[in-house]
């Protein structure tokens, strides 16, 4: 479930279709809205399919099982520090003793200096941890989205000294170049920047 936030009014009369009218409201959950004119529309609560309670409490139990059992392999280790490398020679001013990931019992410091992850033995090192369960980085890693990790609900951030949390939303920020490809080559940044420029200052279209 989504839920968009949006300058709309809500109109009285149920889901009919809902202009821009300059005040924020939230859009409903599973809401369609059009690009063009900001409209949108959503089906009743009545129209919701929601799982029984013994699915939610099945897959929930499936889930935690599988979290449970989830460990890094060296390969994904190797992963991780790649995507972390990317970005050394920026992450190394801005986080100069580094950072950790927390993984259930995993302990992984990141050192911008040196490029390396390595497991701390349970010690606090650096400047915040982020903590999260081993699959849910698995996954990120596996989808080559890291990114992602920025909006979930249960990614925690821990500050270990006096730092602005916008450093380390920035992290994020970070990831997403990377994960959208802007950096693989010299012409994919070149055109994710044209298409930057491109939004920016959208080329004239003359009338006729």
């Amino acid at each position: 479930m989504s839920i968009l936030i949006i300058c709309t009014c809500r109109r009285s009369g149920g889901s009919a279709p809902t202009r821009n009218t300059g005040c924020p409201r939230l859009l409903p959950p599973y809401a369609r809205l059009d690009l063009a004119d900001l409209s949108h529309n959503a089906p009743s609560e009545a129209d919701y399919r929601p799982a029984t309670a013994v699915t939610v409490a099945a897959l929930t139990q499936a889930r935690l099982a599988d979290e449970a059992a989830a460990e890094l392999t060296a390969a994904e280790v190797v992963r991780l520090e790649a995507k972390l490398n990317a970005w050394r020679w920026l992450l190394w001013p801005l986080f100069p003793p580094g950072f950790a990931f927390c993984l259930g019992g995993l302990r992984l410091a990141y050192s911008p200096r040196r490029g390396k992850l390595h497991d701390t033995d349970g010690e606090t090192v650096g400047d915040f941890e982020i903590s999260m369960p081993a699959l849910t980085l698995k996954e990120a890693l596996r989808n080559n989205h890291l990114s992602d990790l920025g909006i979930t609900m249960f990614v925690r951030v821990r500050l270990l000294r006096r730092l602005d949390p916008r450093k380390v939303y920035g992290l994020f920020v970070l990831f997403q170049f990377d994960d959208y490809g802007h950096l693989r080559s010299p012409g994919a940044f070149l055109r994710w920047v044209r298409a930057i420029l491109c939004d920016l200052w959208p080329p004239a279209v003359s009338s006729h």
